[in-house]
């Protein structure tokens, strides 16, 4: 933080924030000041010495896949607390698997998604957005307004997985955006990434969830 020569956002991302802004705030509440502040002060703080650089491109284990268009059913709710979408994703997927139970199509459901297409920094908390959904097959009855029907893109896609806790996937995210996409090749395409949810969390413990990384590229 005291050179000059490195942005907040390549300082957040390299410390493992998803923005400058979640790192500023942090800041703000451990230090009461921003971290433009705290460079104009130059305060006389003893820092520890700064951790080596971690070539992340060598730690991402990814798959290449081509998947045909699939459909899901989703419902949206609001609100990130941290880093974390965990009370808006519990609201969410509540209201999703309500209306599955009343409608009477559980056979019909296949993978849980969630999607967040809101960029942190340019949204404010309480308004970020978190989708909640289950790729299905087949047809399907009306369903409550809160829930609307998704067409999830076929063509290219890279997975990678993460085990632990939903608290840390975005740091699994940050390390495909900052690290691995840069130096595979490969360019992002117009359709909205995804998580895809291969266990419960009511099921395994934290440390046992895996959730595979879903990022559409050309």
């Amino acid at each position: 933080m005291h050179e000059d020569k490195f942005t907040l956002t390549e300082i957040a991302l390299e410390c493992g924030f998803d923005s400058g802004s979640s790192l500023s705030r942090i800041f703000r509440k451990q230090f009461q000041c921003s971290p433009s502040q705290y460079r104009e002060q130059r305060p006389l703080l003893l820092l520890p010495p700064a951790r080596p650089r971690v070539n992340h491109t060598e730690l991402a284990e990814v798959e290449i896949r081509e998947t045909h268009v699939r459909q899901a059913v989703m419902v949206e709710c609001r609100g990130i607390n941290g880093q974390s979408f965990e009370q808006a994703a519990t609201a969410a997927f509540r209201i999703l698997v309500s209306e599955i139970k009343r409608a009477n199509i559980w056979p019909a459901m296949r993978q849980r998604i969630g999607i967040c297409p809101d960029e942190a920094s340019m949204v404010p908390d309480a308004e970020a957005r978190y989708q909640a959904g289950f790729i299905y097959e087949g047809q399907l009855p009306a369903m409550g307004d809160a829930v609307r029907r998704v067409a999830i893109p076929g063509g290219r896609w890279v997975v990678s997985l993460h085990q632990g806790s939903y608290e840390t996937v975005w740091q699994s995210w940050n390390r495909m955006y900052r690290d691995w996409l840069p130096s595979s090749g490969y360019a992002t395409r117009d359709a909205a990434p995804f998580d895809l949810y291969l266990n419960d969390q009511k099921t395994v413990p934290p440390e046992e969830l895996r959730t595979e990384i879903w990022i559409p590229i050309e």
